[in-house]
């Protein structure tokens, strides 16, 4: 079985190689291997042009025709702006058109990170980033018990990363159900 050190490890390898900027993001489908080592089993390549809405369907279909009995995990990575959120009682008209329009790199104080989200087939998320023209600052990491990303919880990343936690789930149903 893999471990949470394990998953944390490969989590943020992926953010350390990955230094071609404005480069397709991608979906990963990882196995097992000996001694509870992870590898790559098929890799999807995403442009960026396919919208943040459609991610979850398109990992799910990539995961159910290469993936779902046998998979140990999946890994999302994007390249993303962001910004901060406006202050409360601060006007959000520009903050919500960029986010309708896929435009925050317009908006001040803009940046531009580099995130790998990876789950298990136990609903568990690890996340690191880094920040482009910054990355002498590091790598950052997080993880996320399944218990703080079930209703009510913890709400990372939007409809991209709840597809692939979805996506995780899943995969721990079936492989329950066939073992």
């Amino acid at each position: 079985m893999i471990g949470r050190n394990e998953f944390a490890a490969f989590t943020r390898r992926a953010i350390e190689t990955h230094t071609e900027w404005d480069s397709l993001h991608a979906f990963m489908i990882l196995a097992e291997q000996p001694a509870g080592r992870i590898s790559v089993a098929k890799i999807v390549a995403i442009d960026t042009v396919v919208h943040p809405e459609e991610y979850p369907l398109l990992m799910a279909r990539m995961a159910a025709r290469d993936g779902l009995r046998s998979a140990a995990g999946y890994l999302l990575q994007i390249e993303a702006h962001g910004v901060t959120e406006p202050a409360p009682g601060a006007s959000r008209a520009a903050f919500d058109q960029a986010r309708r329009t896929r435009t925050f790199h317009q908006l001040p104080g803009a940046v531009e990170s580099a995130v790998a989200y990876c789950t298990d087939t136990h609903g568990r998320l690890w996340v690191a980033a880094k920040i482009r023209g910054r990355e002498a600052e590091g790598i950052s990491e997080h993880y996320y018990g399944a218990d703080r990303l079930t209703a009510g919880g913890d709400q990372i990343g939007g409809q991209m990363v709840e597809g692939l936690i979805a996506v995780g789930r899943t995969a721990g149903r079936i492989q329950a159900a066939y073992s």
